[in-house]
């Protein structure tokens, strides 16, 4: 039985998180200057606050992270997720407010991993558990990606368990 096994993470979230719109603009449209709205960015000092860290310790787990603002304007987290207590993950989320996402179709982020996956998740509610949608993606150590992922691609889970009809 693995029962101690830990694993470091380190994941930097660039400049901007953003979303974008349901329809693309077309050169010289009235949308060019609304291509993608920004929900984050890391330029100012405080926007840090926003984001909050849940790990596993909420179930007796064991595992450590912490999200902290790099001087080149990026959000770094990084801690260990240990499966000691049955625990087994890290996460950093933001304080629930209202995004208004209607009229955009997807979310844009970019990232430098350390080879590992992850997982980005949205909620339609406030509420700190309950039904969630995930993008998984993989990371490449020490390299930067930029992924843009339409509503659409997003798996509907509750506590890591693919929802149906939802």
């Amino acid at each position: 039985m693995i029962s101690r096994i830990t694993t470091p993470l380190t994941l930097i979230l660039a400049t901007t998180l953003l979303i974008v719109p349901t329809a693309p603009a077309t050169e010289g449209s009235a949308h060019d200057k609304q291509q993608v709205s920004t929900l984050y960015g890391f330029e100012n000092a405080g926007e840090i606050e926003r984001w909050r860290i849940v790990n596993d310790g909420v179930m007796g787990g064991r595992s450590q992270s912490e999200i902290t603002r790099s001087d080149s304007s990026t959000a770094i987290f990084k801690g260990t997720v240990s499966l000691a207590n049955n625990g087994g993950f890290a996460s950093t989320r933001t304080i629930p407010r209202s995004y208004e996402l209607d009229g955009h179709g997807g979310v844009l982020f970019r990232v430098k991993g350390d080879g590992k996956k992850y997982q980005f998740r949205l909620r339609t509610d406030g509420r700190f558990d309950g039904i969630s949608y995930r993008y998984e993606f993989a990371t490449e150590a020490d390299a930067w990606m930029t992924a843009a992922v339409p509503f659409k691609d997003f798996v509907p889970t509750f506590r890591g368990r693919i929802l149906e009809d939802v």
